[in-house]
């Protein structure tokens, strides 16, 4: 994790954003959905190599419909996460989800979503948007292939009095 010059800051605090899923990873403009690709936020693409996603940090969840279906994720921090479900998975009408989703808290890793495997073949991308707090800086970790919850996409640090 890299460090940031914090002498004017009362606290410093980091963490990561771990990989929601196993995959590939994507540059966020590669995004399948034209208004991911337009957000100028921090954030990546997954093409899903396996059936099932995790919260990608502790925080809020909550599921969200409008303008599409995504999970928002808050962390305390004030770091906002919107992860962006395959459109492949949402055109069958949500046949083979399985949704582990308690809106409320979540930790890292905690299942969030299980779909039919068969989904696989379509090639699912899932987009992650990281929005941060204008108190934290936001390391993108250039990896290939993430293995979920074990490896970190982002190194989070969070820097001055609110952090």
């Amino acid at each position: 994790m890299q460090t940031v010059n914090t002498s004017s800051a009362s606290r410093l605090q980091g963490f990561s954003v771990l990989a929601p899923a196993d995959g590939y990873l994507q540059a966020l403009n590669q995004a399948p959905n034209a208004v991911i690709r337009q957000l100028t936020s921090l954030g990546f693409c997954l093409r899903l190599s396996a059936p099932h996603v995790v919260s990608p940090c502790a925080g809020d969840a909550r599921l969200e419909f409008c303008p599409h279906p995504c999970i928002r994720l808050r962390h305390s921090s004030g770091l906002h996460l919107r992860l962006e479900l395959p459109e492949t998975l949402l055109s069958r009408y949500g046949q083979g989800l399985h949704w582990q989703l308690q809106q409320g808290p979540v930790r890292p890793g905690q299942p969030l979503l299980t779909f039919d495997p068969l989904y696989l073949q379509y090639k699912p991308i899932l987009s992650l948007a990281v929005f941060p707090h204008p108190a934290i800086w936001a390391e993108p970790i250039a990896v290939n292939r993430a293995v979920q919850a074990l490896e970190p996409c982002f190194s989070i640090q969070l820097v001055g009095k609110n952090a």
